[in-house]
Order: structure tokens, then sequence, then C-alpha cells
């Protein structure tokens, strides 16, 4: 997955956030909203709403195995970088 906008970026945390599930992902899950929450006020509500079922459809064939994980370690890196230069109006996210 190439990130090249900021829906891409709101996909991608969407999904990690739910694929990261369990007692010892907690702070997984919270940084994942975190950045979820900074890509999706720069959408309208309908491509936050398009994001989340886009989302839900990609973490469940992960979770079925008909798909790769959506993100390798240098996936994730980008999406950081991304959200770092162009994600969030909220500093505090960055």
């Amino acid at each position: 997955m190439n990130i090249r906008n900021n829906y891409e970026a709101l996909v991608a945390a969407l999904t990690l956030g739910l694929l990261a599930q369990g007692e010892d992902e907690e702070e997984k899950v919270d940084h994942c909203c975190d950045m979820a929450a900074g890509f999706a006020v720069l959408l309208s509500e309908d491509e936050v709403e398009r994001a989340k079922v886009d989302a839900r459809e990609i973490a469940k064939k992960v979770m079925r195995g008909s798909m790769a994980a959506p993100l390798t370690a240098k996936q994730g890196k980008a999406l950081k970088q991304w959200q770092a230069h162009h994600g969030s109006s909220d500093p505090s996210l960055n």
C-alpha cells in the first residue's frame, strides 16, 4: 500500500487499529485512533464513512488470510511520516 493522500492514510490507520486488538495491543490501538482522528478532520463526513467501510473490508480480508497485512514496517514508517508532514491540523497528534 502506497499512501498518496489523507483518505488512504485514514484507511491505513483505521485498518491497523482494527487489526491491533487484544489487551497488550491497547497502546497501538490508541495510537492508531489518534492518527485516524487527525486524518479524519481533513476529510468530509462521507469520505470518513467510506474509509471506515474500506478499513473494515481490508481487516476482514487480512483476518481471513485472503490478503496480506496492509502495511509492512517500512510502510508503517511512511504512514507516520505522512502524518507528520500532511496529517493533522491538531499539532498534538503529529
